[in-house]
């Protein structure tokens, strides 16, 4: 009979393997990209992911973009759109996949619309998945105040330190100042 610790370290040690692999790849998919843009706020996320995505494509850019919400999209670098269809609820974890897409496809830029309401899944979703070089924040209003209590703290906080942040100036001025 083996024992229960070492079945359980059995899997815990391929879990732990399963992760790192995961974290590698998603790591080389995002590396291959040079222009990473993340669209965030409270409101008018998927538009401006559009404008920008579109914007980028007039310039010569192969770009692919996603938008979330009801009408989910995956717009394509040859100027397709797919909808996404889910089986389950939405999760910041999609993101992995439109990095990977974005390589296989041979885009040199993403746009991405961040789908994270927990302050914590923003944090994880733009630091330690998508890591932008620009974070477009469309506005920060008191929405999802049960899951967002300080909406001011929480952007700030998931901001990726070497980030341009593009703001309307109606955001207060403690925005960016936040600990």
């Amino acid at each position: 009979r083996v024992p229960d610790w070492a079945i359980v370290g059995l899997f815990l040690g391929a879990t732990l393997l399963l992760l790192a692999g995961e974290t590698w790849a998603v790591g080389r998919a995002r590396r291959a990209i040079p222009v990473r843009v993340v669209v965030t706020g409270t409101r008018g996320k998927s538009s401006v992911t559009r404008l920008i995505a579109f914007g980028l494509r007039a310039g010569g850019v192969r770009v692919l973009y996603k938008t979330t919400g009801s009408a989910a999209v995956i717009g394509l670098p040859d100027g397709g759109e797919r909808r996404i269809r889910r089986h389950a609820l939405p999760t910041p974890l999609e993101q992995r996949g439109v990095l990977r897409l974005a390589k296989r496809s041979g885009a040199s830029a993403v746009v991405c619309e961040a789908m994270s309401v927990h302050p914590e899944s923003l944090r994880v979703e733009l630091v330690r998945i998508l890591d932008p070089h620009i974070v477009a924040v469309t506005n920060v209003r008191a929405d999802h105040i049960a899951d967002l209590s300080n909406p001011d703290e929480a952007f700030a906080n998931a901001v990726p330190e070497k980030a341009d942040v593009f703001y309307p100036s109606s955001i207060s001025p403690g925005f960016m100042a936040a600990p």
